[in-house]
């Protein structure tokens, strides 16, 4: 690296650093917010620690390309007030060769951003969701605080006066779940979890009153409590910002294989429809494709489940209905009625049926063919573009940093 190059580039990376700490101070302060909010809620260290680490990575796609930029006009907007410019040229040099370093820095940095936006990011994400949308029963007992209550469970309130891992001593519950208040008092309790519900193992308890008619108190050396529902769901379904890159690529390659299948079943179906042939319908269809198949005074197998006659259909009514519900090819169940109102909801079909003869069970008076539909065209082309984009959006925030060098530079020079 020559003299000249040196001088540039080093100029360019302490902009570069600067800018950069200031961007990531004022696109960080949402953050430091939500992190009072857990710390005043009591909640571990080590969660707090976590919850920063995986949300920390989700700002260097913003801060890295914008922090180049800034340096890049900063650096060649100096050097071309300075005539530093005019005085490299002079002497012969070539402004692409002061360029180079700040363009191999920014090349860099856009390899490193794809991969950040590709597999650091996603995998923070869904790290930072999944924390945010759980509340475990050790974070609550952490949060505990003696001497202090604690009203975070619906309809109860705790007090401890001393607490060990998941046992705390001299306990005190205000119970107002049962529709009154009932005081319960405990030398020692161990509270442990068990699906959403939270079950407290007590010692020594005293309970008052024993119920709304029975103003009494009453004893137990050891009894469990339950308090139903007190968590949250801990499951999370993952979305798109959630992918890595060979998933999210594998994803959208599934979605566009199934748009083409459902697309194909769709065509097959209003073709047959047309020429009057539909008598069988097997693989999962959109419900329009479906329903428009549907053919009157005709037997039509409906994916080997059911076979349906009608005399008419009319929007989603159909009149003079019979329905044969069939297993193993036999028919199980004949249901008949005036008419029938035929709607999706998600993969299955619901038959509501309409006058069905007196003495009718209810159980009778719906039918149901599940798990038959895919979705809608629409709505599977949506999703598809929306995983495009956001596969498009990493690679484009990833580019980013070299591009802005690129054009920040020559924005600089005047």
């Amino acid at each position: 690296m020559k003299t000249i190059e040196r001088y540039v580039f080093t100029s360019f990376l302490t902009s570069f650093l600067l800018a950069f700490l200031v961007l990531t101070f004022v696109l960080t302060i949402g953050l430091m917010f939500q992190i009072i909010g857990f710390i005043l809620d009591g909640l571990s260290a080590s969660l707090i620690g976590r919850f920063v680490l995986v949300s920390f990575p989700e700002t260097l796609q913003w801060t890295v390309p914008l922090a180049i930029l800034v340096a890049s006009v900063l650096v060649f907007s100096r050097l071309s007030a300075d005539s530093e410019v005019s005085a490299m040229r002079a002497c012969g040099i070539n402004l692409y060769s002061v360029m180079k370093w700040p363009a191999a820095f920014g090349l860099a940095c856009s390899l490193l951003g794809g991969w950040v936006n590709n597999e650091v990011v996603p995998r923070g994400h869904e790290i930072r969701r999944s924390l945010m949308s759980k509340v475990s029963v050790g974070n609550c007992i952490e949060a505990l605080k003696p001497g202090v209550w604690y009203d975070d469970f619906p309809g109860v309130k705790l007090l401890v006066e001393r607490k060990e891992g998941r046992r705390v001593e001299k306990l005190r519950v205000v119970d107002d779940t049962s529709g009154f208040s009932r005081q319960i008092t405990a030398e020692s309790a161990i509270v442990t979890e068990e699906g959403r519900d939270v079950h407290i193992d007590l010692h020594g308890m005293w309970l008052q009153p024993i119920d709304r008619d029975n103003p009494n108190a009453l004893h137990f050396s050891r009894f469990q409590h339950v308090i139903e529902d007190a968590l949250r769901e801990s499951s999370y379904a993952k979305k798109f910002s959630d992918l890595r890159f060979f998933e999210l690529v594998s994803d959208i390659g599934r979605r566009g294989r199934e748009i083409d299948a459902a697309a194909r079943a769709a065509r097959e179906l209003r073709r047959a429809g047309r020429t009057g042939g539909v008598r069988e319908i097997r693989g999962k269809v959109p419900f329009d494709a479906w329903y428009a198949a549907l053919e009157p005074e005709t037997w039509i197998d409906c994916f080997g489940r059911a076979r349906i006659r009608f005399a008419r259909k009319s929007d989603m009514w159909l009149e003079d209905v019979e329905i044969e519900e069939l297993a193993d090819g036999k028919v199980v169940r004949q249901l008949r009625a005036p008419r029938a109102h035929v709607t999706p909801r998600r993969k299955d079909i619901i038959f509501d049926l309409a006058g069905a003869a007196e003495g009718t069970d209810a159980s009778d008076q719906r039918f149901e063919i599940s798990g038959v539909l895919s979705s809608s065209l629409r709505e599977m082309r949506r999703s598809l573009s929306k995983a495009k984009v956001e596969l498009s959006s990493r690679l484009v925030l990833a580019a980013a940093s070299l591009c802005f060098v690129l054009v920040g530079v020559p924005l600089g020079i005047r």
